[in-house]
């Protein structure tokens, strides 16, 4: 096809030479051009980024969330606490306080609240509750909540374990110890709420039950001394009450005192005192004094001599007893005593109740402050009972009431000379 040899080597070294470009050019470039990085030309032939398609999302349908911790144990406390009210206004109004109310409602709140915490408390015995309030309660649980179920359990325990039936049975030192209100630390020592009294005055209604009510000495002391720290802020200042109740003071005034014993066909028997400085004691809104004085032998002297004025039965006529200081306006009113002990009273001044007898008038403060009145006048009634009453407060055109009040001095008479030894 070539004529020379020279010619044909020619187009042979072109030939491999374009073979061999070709061969380097598979070797380096395989694809026959650069890696595409995702980009292609856009319309200026700049390179532009592909975009990457994300799937779209599955909506899932979910459960609300679970009631958190703290807006269960608000809604427990704001259950208890409807519940407390409505026991409380109960216990105001019942013919016998604490004897008897529902404690239905507050049984069933561990079971509708599903608490671990406070099931474990509700199975605390009533002799138990005082150690609520030092136990660590997680953060959730608030002050007033503390509290709260410690009243609900307080209520609970004493119904179930028949508290007010022991604490009668109990030596009195026992009852000292029972009485405790470190409950009203987790609020400060302050009361805001009537609802929040219910263990002071379960206590107050014991402490009554057990009371001497004409003592010669401060028997309320241990009392006193546990509710001392309290701060009463609620309306019907109950806390403050029961203090002026509790008040015990004693002082000396100078009294008069004047017996007659009739001594049959002979004269009559007289001895006036005059200038005698007699204990008065002032306790449950009362004004009194205790015979035989244990403290002065010569403010006794009246007695011994009436009783020797007759070597038989003492027949007493009349007696006087009047405070010397005109504008004080004390005199004997009541003698109150009892043939098995050597103990009597006079009494200068009442205790008047002063108790509102319309239930449809009562609010919620009326009943507060006729509570204690109607704890402290039932006390009085069922005290009295065992005990001999002799008033001197008597109309002298009431023959039948004055007949009466003759033969009661005359058997006070008797009862002094049989009891009275010195």
């Amino acid at each position: 096809m070539f004529k020379s040899k020279e010619r044909r080597d020619s187009v042979l070294l072109l030939f491999m030479a374009v073979i061999t470009i070709v061969f380097l050019l598979y070797i380096f470039i395989p694809s026959g051009g650069k890696k595409d990085n995702g980009k292609k030309d856009g319309p200026d032939g700049k390179k532009v980024k592909k975009e990457t398609k994300i799937p779209e999302k599955t909506t899932k349908k979910t459960l609300p969330d679970e009631p958190s911790e703290k807006f269960i144990l608000e809604n427990l406390n704001r259950k208890i606490e409807e519940q407390l009210n409505a026991i409380y206004v109960d216990i105001l109004e019942a013919d016998d306080p604490f004897a008897n109310y529902n404690t239905k409602d507050l049984q069933n709140l561990p079971g509708e609240f599903q608490n671990k915490l406070v099931e474990k408390l509700y199975k605390f015995s009533f002799w138990d509750l005082n150690d609520i309030p030092t136990l660590a309660f997680p953060e959730t649980y608030n002050n007033s909540l503390k509290l709260n179920l410690f009243i609900s359990l307080f209520l609970l325990k004493s119904q179930e374990e028949e508290i007010l039936k022991k604490y009668v049975q109990l030596p009195r030192s026992e009852c000292e110890k029972m009485i405790r209100f470190e409950c009203y630390h987790l609020v400060n020592n302050e009361i805001e709420k009537g609802y929040q009294l219910i263990p002071v005055l379960f206590y107050f209604k014991l402490l009554m039950q057990r009371l001497n009510l004409y003592p010669a000495e401060d028997e309320t002391v241990f009392f006193k001394e546990q509710i001392k720290h309290l701060r009463d802020l609620t309306t019907g200042k109950l806390l403050i009450h029961i203090r002026e109740f509790l008040g015990f003071s004693k002082r000396s005034e100078r009294y008069r005192l004047e017996w007659v014993e009739d001594d049959g066909i002979l004269s009559d028997d007289k001895k006036v005192y005059t200038n005698l400085n007699l204990n008065v004691i002032n306790f449950l809104k009362q004004e009194y004094m205790v015979f035989p004085d244990s403290e002065n032998s010569e403010n006794n002297q009246w007695i011994k001599e009436l009783c020797k004025a007759d070597p038989g039965d003492i027949e007493l006529e009349n007696l006087s007893i009047r405070n010397q200081d005109p504008a004080k306006q004390l005199d004997l009113r009541k003698i109150i005593y009892t043939p098995l002990n050597s103990r009597f009273v006079v009494m200068l001044k009442e205790y008047q109740p002063g108790i509102d007898t319309d239930p449809g008038s009562y609010t919620i403060m009326r009943r507060e402050q006729g509570f204690l009145n109607y704890l402290v006048a039932r006390r009085m009634g069922e005290f009295h009972k065992n005990f001999t009453i002799i008033h001197f407060t008597l109309d002298p055109t009431d023959k039948k009431k004055t007949k009466l009040f003759k033969q009661q001095l005359k058997e006070f008479g008797s009862y002094l000379k049989k009891n009275m030894v010195f």
